[in-house]
């Protein structure tokens, strides 16, 4: 099965998890936007912390339930193992990041310094955006892709259980780094994409908007922040079904190179 049939799946055996999620997500952002427009900095900070914080809850548990190929468990016993996994879990992604930073920053900077500031239209804003910013994305898109597909594999190891190290992501993805990095680069490509378009149709000075579809501009937001939590809860999906996918692949290879070896 696919890595999309599988993430489809997926959020159709936990719909109501996903309706739930989005709905606090949206809850949250409509809070903060209140807190802003009051000038209440620390009760904005809070609801931005809080809104970070459910997100990666509910990348674990979905990183969980793909690896698990079932419910994300979230109470009893399963619930109760599966939450000593969590810190774990946020330390391993943030190590991710840190590793994809360092490799990027250093490109953005030398990049930004040398390359004329060339702007291209932005018509989600209505302005524009430099040139060089697109191309520093393009670049950190390939970065990104390249580390998940390297080491990526490393999260899904912490919820199975089988050889979750650090030294031992490496090996198991090299083992599939090229048809896991296609795989990534994809997903990280295309689902941007869809959000820049949703959020290009429903902002204010849209022509969809503009021909009174939506109402008013508050129901705009709402409605655009809607459906980008739902597209990136599904984005988050895929990534997390495409990382599982790519550590029982890498595991299976590993197991298969020392049994051919024995045969030889």
């Amino acid at each position: 099965m696919s890595v999309l049939l599988k993430t489809v799946s997926l959020v159709l055996r936990n719909w109501h998890y996903y309706l739930l999620f989005c709905a606090l997500d949206v809850a949250l952002t409509g809070f903060g936007v209140v807190a802003i427009s009051q000038w209440n900095l620390a009760l904005s900070m809070s609801l931005t912390g809080a809104t970070s914080l459910l997100w990666l809850v509910f990348t674990f548990f979905v990183l969980r339930a793909s690896v698990l190929q079932g419910q994300p468990a979230i109470s009893g016993p399963d619930g109760k193992k599966a939450l000593g996994k969590f810190l774990p879990f946020v330390a391993k992604s943030l190590a991710l990041y840190l590793i994809s930073f360092a490799i990027c920053a250093p490109i953005f900077f030398a990049f930004a310094k040398q390359a004329p500031f060339v702007f291209l239209p932005d018509s989600a804003t209505s302005g524009t955006v430099p040139g060089f910013v697109l191309v520093f994305f393009a670049g950190a898109t390939i970065i990104f892709s390249a580390v998940l597909a390297l080491l990526g594999t490393w999260l899904p190891a912490t919820m199975y259980g089988v050889n979750p190290l650090f030294s031992q992501a490496a090996p198991r993805g090299m083992h599939t780094f090229r048809r896991s990095f296609f795989r990534i680069a994809a997903i990280l490509i295309v689902f941007p994409l869809i959000s820049w378009g949703v959020s290009a149709v429903t902002v204010p000075s849209s022509p969809i908007f503009l021909a009174g579809f939506f109402g008013t501009a508050t129901i705009s937001m709402g409605l655009e922040a809607a459906l980008d939590y739902i597209i990136d809860a599904i984005f988050i999906t895929l990534i997390m079904v495409a990382l599982s996918e790519n550590y029982f692949e890498g595991e299976k290879l590993l197991q298969a190179v020392p049994a051919m070896a024995s045969q030889q």
